[in-house]
């Protein structure tokens, strides 16, 4: 569900003007609206893009900042894991629970656990939560955001999850961390490389990861395994790209935030925190 950013009405995708107070929802997504009280609206998360990430600059506590690197935000206390956000929602793993898996509005409101599970690589899609289960052997399982349907669905130690068009990629520890993947009911199992495959990102029909047999720098593959191509010279982790951008934390200048052309140009800083399980939502 997504809302004008000016009066908070409903809109639906396809939408060219609010319905209520009929501004130009282009004009509204693609430029700065000073006149819109932004912070106090529950919509703003609509209007602007924010990045979500784990500051382990503070306890690993879940903060936000926008993709200009301003707004910078504290959200929750908990040590907060595998970001993920889906709406007005956003998804971890609370370390101070054994990692069970929590929802939280993204005004940091409304905390919620979801399960009894250790749950790792998280990714939400759609209904539902995939994620690796520590209290299985880390096999791969999915949950609806609603806490219902624990299901599961492989036998591999699944680490690094993406959902992308009907698959679940995943780096497989039990053969050697090769890149797999598996449809979201659980068949059709591939494998798709030969190299360590770390922090997954799955964008269009791009596969990004970060490959530890070249000190985690960051590369790019096609999902039909050809393409291959490194796109920088950074320790590269928490990858998550979000239309043009690949952003990461860039180990080798102490975990800051970092962004990068999808083609590996236009390399930019964008905090001085220690950034850990970045996400950065989809936006209109």
């Amino acid at each position: 569900m997504k809302y004008c950013g000016k009066c908070g009405t409903k809109i639906n995708i396809g939408d060219k003007f609010c319905s209520k107070c009929g501004i130009s929802l282009h004009q509204l997504y693609t430029s700065s609206n000073p006149s819109i009280d932004a912070e106090k609206s529950n919509s703003y998360f609509h209007q602007k893009n924010w990045i979500y990430y784990s500051n382990e600059s503070d306890e690993k506590k879940l903060y936000k900042i926008r993709t200009d690197a301003t707004g910078r935000t504290q959200l929750n206390e908990d040590e907060s894991w595998f970001v993920n956000v889906s709406e007005d929602w956003i998804y971890y793993s609370n370390g101070l629970e054994n990692k069970k898996l929590y929802k939280i509005r993204t005004d940091g409101t409304e905390r919620t656990r979801l399960n009894e599970d250790e749950s790792t690589f998280i990714y939400v899609s759609g209904t539902w939560i995939y994620y690796s289960n520590g209290s299985d052997e880390k096999k791969l399982y999915k949950i609806r955001t609603d806490g219902t349907g624990r299901t599961q669905l492989n036998d591999d130690e699944s680490w690094f999850v993406h959902v992308a068009d009907g698959w679940i990629y995943y780096s497989n520890r039990s053969d050697e961390g090769n890149l797999y993947k598996i449809r979201t009911d659980g068949t059709g199992k591939l494998k798709l490389n030969y190299t360590e495959s770390w922090f997954v990102h799955v964008a269009d029909d791009w596969i990004y990861y970060s490959t530890l047999s070249n000190t985690g720098k960051l590369y790019k593959i096609r999902n039909n395994a050809t393409g291959h191509a490194q796109l920088n010279d950074d320790e590269s982790w928490f990858i998550h790209v979000r239309g043009e951008w690949v952003y990461y934390s860039n180990r080798n200048d102490q975990g800051k935030l970092y962004k990068i052309r999808r083609d590996g140009t236009d390399r930019v800083q964008l905090n001085d925190d220690e950034s850990w399980f970045i996400y950065v939502p989809e936006f209109l």
